[in-house]
């Protein structure tokens, strides 16, 4: 029965078919405006204090008009030439912002260290104000000096806090005028791109519109197509009906032309006897001829002598005992006449029993043409149904062809195959193995470990072949191939597939579970697979080691790496690297899988352990730094 896949049509489908080639650029072009129109908007920046520089001899304002931690960087920088070091930065930051220490105490502190020293920077002002403070922290006589020190600088400091409060009243005043003026241009923005946005609405629901007809326009092109599909399906049906009816009739001709061939050859080899039968009858008539003629002629002479005797007789009027001497030879002369009509009736009888054996000879050959005209005709008639069954199914394929490209192409375009769905995302894949699994080579070296297996059972010769499940790029197979071992892989990603037949290898396409299924028995050598089980469901996985063990020759080895749960990283964090991947295999339970399935001297072999230093005494520390991969080693 013929079968046509459609491909299902929605609005979602049809706009994201189209987007590019309709509305893509308008909405591009309009997102760059708003872009463009967002950035004019940036609000304008305070000025910031001149970037610090290096030099011998500072004020004391030019460490002072930096606050926090830039203060402290630039104090060790201005000072001592260098970046500071964590404990001085968390000293010195946490002992200023809790108000423990001034400005002018930490400058005083690194400029007079022994690191400050030596350097030697001078610091107009710090002398003074540092000692001061200093000062004033010695009990009682430093609250004397600090209680004068505050008494003297009182005018200055109310001069100075009136000139804060003016200059924070003048930037509060700037700031709220600024916000005013930036809040006007937003809401004209704003006033503007709801604008932009209702007209660009109102294109897209004109343009969805427009789709919408299109789809319903197609769903009745499709409904069309559906008709004519079954108008063809049912015109199918009726010459394959025809042709079963053709098909009958030629096996009964057949059957006749068989019946008629084995009469012929009955024929033949009556006719063949009757001709050596004829032939025999023949040298018999041939040889009574003869003796006919030699009677015959003996008769006549016979007859001569007696005219000459008669004559003679009446001439010389002999005696009587001539007279009776004539009349015993006249009488045997009658006998032998006698004799002569009854050779002559011989040969009539035989001639007469050799006319019937003639005219068989003569019917049987024209019974044999008429046999053979009859069997010409038939042959004719038969050869006529060929031709006939011949053209029946040239146009059947014909109409079935066009159904076909019909119904494959009802948009305009070839439809593609549901199959190809499956390989959309291979060229993704493969350029994920290349970011993620490693160089061709980093992944040769790593798989070197298993060729002493190989040896060990003696697989990779023409008998016992090595078969690579899921062999993506290659690695493994051009590593055996290097060895002089003979293999081939199996995989589903097209595009490894033809990268694996640009290096000369042999790369089969086809599901692993079908394609051992295909094989015979007792048929492999070793079965490997590369971090593929854990993709594979439960019941696929079972299915797979069971067909493993079916294949595989006694004594045959089956390998299969997968990522090791027991390392907490690739538990929790690699293994989801892949989005294909299905769930961790613990050590233990893929152990326990191969051996009740019927495998037999089963190994762990835990690879690739983690190289980043740590602390190996620690409990924590054995589950991370352990093997990331673990391969499990079953033979039959």
């Amino acid at each position: 029965m013929l079968e046509i896949r459609v491909p299902d049509l929605t609005i979602s489908t049809i706009m994201a078919r189209l987007q590019h080639a309709t509305t893509g650029a308008a909405l591009m072009d309009q997102t760059i405006a708003m872009e463009n129109h967002f950035e004019s908007l940036a609000l304008p920046r305070y000025p910031v204090a001149a970037p610090f520089q290096i030099k011998s001899v500072y004020t004391l304002q030019e460490f002072t008009d930096f606050h926090d931690a830039d203060f402290i960087r630039n104090a060790y920088l201005g000072i001592l030439g260098r970046e500071p070091d964590s404990d001085g930065l968390h000293h010195f930051l946490s002992q200023l912002r809790a108000g423990a220490l001034s400005k002018t105490e930490v400058l005083g502190r690194l400029r007079y260290s022994a690191e400050g020293r030596r350097r030697r920077v001078k610091i107009g002002g710090l002398l003074p104000c540092f000692a001061q403070q200093t000062l004033g922290r010695t009990p009682i006589l430093g609250f004397l000096v600090q209680f004068i020190a505050s008494f003297v600088k009182l005018p200055r400091t109310e001069r100075n806090l009136r000139g804060l409060e003016s200059y924070c009243h003048w930037r509060f005043s700037q700031g709220q005028q600024l916000f005013d003026e930036q809040a006007h241009l937003i809401e004209q923005a704003l006033a503007g791109l709801q604008s932009k946005h209702h007209a660009f609405q109102q294109q897209m629901e004109s343009r969805c519109d427009d789709l919408q007809n299109q789809y319903n326009h197609l769903l009745n092109r499709h409904d069309s197509l559906q008709d004519q599909h079954n108008h063809l399906l049912s015109r199918h049906d009726n010459l394959q009906d025809q042709h079963n009816h053709l098909l009958s009739r030629h096996d009964s001709l057949q059957d006749q032309h068989d019946h008629l061939e084995n009469r012929h050859i009955a024929l033949l080899d009556q006719g063949q006897q009757l001709s050596t039968q004829h032939e025999q009858l023949q040298s018999l008539h041939q040889n009574l001829w003869e003796q006919h003629e030699a009677l015959r002629q003996s008769l006549d002479r016979q007859l001569a002598r007696l005219r000459q005797l008669i004559a003679q007789t009446e001439t010389a009027k002999a005696d009587r005992g001539q007279v009776g001497e004539l009349t015993q030879r006249v009488r045997q002369m009658e006998t032998a006449m006698v004799d002569h009509g009854q050779l002559n009736r011989q040969l009539d009888a035989l001639g007469q029993r050799i006319v019937p054996l003639e005219c068989a000879h003569h019917i049987d050959p024209v019974e044999h043409r008429q046999l053979q005209t009859e069997l010409s005709e038939i042959r004719l008639q038969l050869l006529d149904y060929r031709r006939t069954v011949l053209d029946q199914q040239r146009r059947l394929v014909a109409l079935l062809e066009e159904t076909h490209a019909r119904l494959l192409t009802p948009f305009g375009g070839p439809a593609l195959p549901s199959s190809e769905h499956d390989h959309t995302l291979d060229a993704l894949y493969v350029s994920f193995e290349d970011r993620f699994r490693g160089t061709r080579e980093q992944v040769k070296s790593t798989q070197q470990v298993y060729l002493g297996y190989l040896a060990d059972v003696g697989a990779g010769v023409p008998t016992a072949p090595v078969l690579d499940i899921g062999c993506g790029r290659g690695e493994w197979l051009e590593l055996l191939r290097e060895q002089g071992l003979t293999a081939r892989g199996l995989d589903l990603n097209r595009v490894m597939i033809h990268e694996c037949h640009g290096y000369g290898l042999e790369v089969i396409e086809g599901d692993a579970i079908e394609y051992l299924r295909r094989q015979p028995a007792n048929s492999l050598g070793a079965i490997t697979g590369f971090h593929i089980v854990e993709h594979l469901p439960f019941p696929q996985l079972i299915t797979l080691l069971d067909e493993t063990l079916r294949v595989l020759k006694p004594g045959g080895v089956a390998i299969f790496e997968t990522p090791n749960p027991e390392n907490l990283v690739v538990g929790a964090y690699t293994f989801y690297f892949d989005p294909t991947h299905r769930n961790p295999l613990p050590p233990p339970t893929l152990q326990y899988l191969v051996e009740i399935r019927g495998f037999a001297k089963v190994d762990i072999l835990r690879l690739h352990p983690r190289e980043e230093a740590g602390h190996a005494d620690t409990f924590l520390d054995k589950w991370i730094r352990t093997a990331v991969d673990y391969a499990v080693i079953c033979r039959k």
